[in-house]
């Protein structure tokens, strides 16, 4: 009998033991998952806060960008007025026009083109609006129309030019003749073309 209760004493022990193997396991099993969800949101945390502290400076960026774009309005309205828009060439043309009869000049456009010019540095190109007119007129009358173009508000270079002294005579009467000097003016003309 003392057999049988050292037996069952060793049973119960055996019982015990086992039920804290298998709590025991279970705990580590469990404080490990902890540990690797821990891990995982942590993770996911530090690329929230990635994602927060990029999202926070691309605003800052963007704010920085809107109030550049709102500062420099006026500068770029300015800048505008530069080129000619693409849509602009025949008021430009006319305006160009207006201010040679203005002045007395007998106008004429002898050739119109567009040339794409490569900006190395930009590795780009720039559209030219080319223009080829002549004049015709006192030489006062054609240099002044042509500083006028000069000083218009666009981005204007001369090309070649050439000028004719073109003399002719009227008679006022059988006994007195006025000479009136005629200039005609050729001149290459080019103009940025806005894109």
């Amino acid at each position: 009998m003392v057999h049988l209760i050292d037996m069952k004493r060793h049973y119960y022990i055996l019982i015990l033991l086992l039920i804290t193997i298998t709590l025991a396991l279970v705990m580590i099993g469990s404080y490990y998952l902890l540990l690797t969800k821990t891990d995982d949101i942590n993770t996911r945390n530090n690329i929230l806060k990635e994602t927060i502290g990029s999202a926070g400076q691309k605003q800052k960026n963007f704010s920085s960008v809107k109030s550049l774009v709102t500062d420099t309005k006026s500068d770029r309205d300015k800048l505008a007025l530069y080129f000619v828009e693409k849509d602009g060439v025949a008021d430009f043309i006319s305006s160009v026009e207006k201010l040679a009869r203005a002045h007395a000049l007998d106008f004429n456009v002898l050739s119109i083109g567009v040339e794409d010019i490569l900006i190395v540095h930009a590795s780009s190109t720039q559209s030219y609006l080319k223009l080829k007119l002549a004049t015709k007129g006192s030489w006062t009358d054609t240099m002044y129309f042509y500083m006028l173009l000069e000083n218009l508000p666009f981005k204007i270079k001369f090309g070649t030019a050439g000028f004719l002294n073109d003399v002719k005579a009227l008679d006022v009467n059988s006994k007195i003749k006025v000479v009136l000097p005629q200039w005609k003016g050729e001149v290459e003309v080019s103009v940025v073309i806005n894109k």
